[in-house]
C-alpha cells in the first residue's frame, strides 16, 4: 500500500479486490471512450474478466472513501514469449527476452482525477512491486498518439514502433504500436525520477 498527499487529497493505492471489479470495468470503459489516440474495438475486452491469468490490478482511491476509484492499472506478468506477445499485441520474434516480464495494461484515470499525478503514483507502485517480485523487465505497448510517451522516455523507457499484428482490444492508427521497454537495471533510477517529479508537483 502507498499513501500520497497533495493540497486537497490523500490517496491510497492498493491491489483491487472482487468488490472493485465493477467499478474498475466502468472506469476503464469511460477512459477508453474519451481517448483520441485509439478506438476501443470491444468494451467487453476491457473488463477485468478479460485480463490475462495472473494479472494484478491496482486502484487509487481517496483516503476514507473506499471504492471511489480515481485511477487503475493492470500488470500482466508473462513467463514465456507467446503470452507476452498476446499481452502487448505484437510479435517479439528474434528479440532477447528474459522472464518473468511485466506488461502495463488498462491504465485509466477518472476525469475528476486530472492534475493529481495519478499515473505517476501508480507507476511508482508497480515499479516498486517489480523490484520486490523479481520481474526482469517491462514490455508494454501504446498507440503512437498517447500523450505520456515523452514523459515516459524521460523516466528511462525505450520506445520502438512495431506492427500491431496481434492487437485485438483497440484499433490504433496505421496499424502500428509504440512498444516500450524498461529493464531491471533501470528500475531504481526510474523510481528516483518518479519521486522527484511527485515531490515537485506536491503529490
Amino acid at each position: 500500500m502507498m499513501q500520497a498527499e497533495n493540497q486537497t487529497q490523500r490517496l491510497i493505492v492498493r491491489v483491487a479486490t472482487d468488490a472493485d471489479v465493477e467499478s474498475v470495468d466502468q472506469l476503464r470503459i469511460d477512459a477508453y471512450k474519451t481517448a483520441k489516440w485509439f478506438t476501443a474495438e470491444d468494451s467487453e475486452r476491457l473488463k477485468v474478466a478479460s485480463d490475462p491469468a495472473g494479472t494484478t490490478v491496482f486502484v487509487a482511491e481517496p483516503h476514507g472513501q473506499p471504492g471511489r476509484l480515481l485511477g487503475t492499472v493492470a500488470i500482466a506478468v508473462s513467463g514465456d514469449r507467446q503470452s507476452l506477445e498476446k499481452a502487448v499485441g505484437a510479435s517479439l520474434e528474434g528479440r532477447e527476452l528474459v522472464f518473468p516480464c511485466a506488461t502495463v495494461m488498462r491504465l485509466a484515470t477518472s476525469e475528476e482525477a486530472r492534475g493529481m499525478s495519478i499515473n505517476h503514483i501508480l507507476r511508482a507502485c508497480f515499479v516498486e512491486k517489480a523490484l520486490q517480485d523479481g520481474w526482469e523487465f517491462f514490455c508494454s505497448s501504446q498507440a503512437k498518439g498517447t500523450p505520456n510517451i515523452e514523459a515516459m522516455k524521460q523516466l528511462g523507457y525505450v520506445f520502438e514502433e512495431v506492427p500491431s499484428t496481434l492487437m485485438n482490444t483497440v484499433k490504433v492508427a496505421d496499424d502500428s504500436l509504440m512498444l516500450n521497454w524498461l529493464r531491471r537495471k533501470d528500475y531504481k533510477d526510474t523510481l528516483r525520477k518518479i519521486y522527484s517529479y511527485l515531490t515537485a508537483k506536491n503529490a
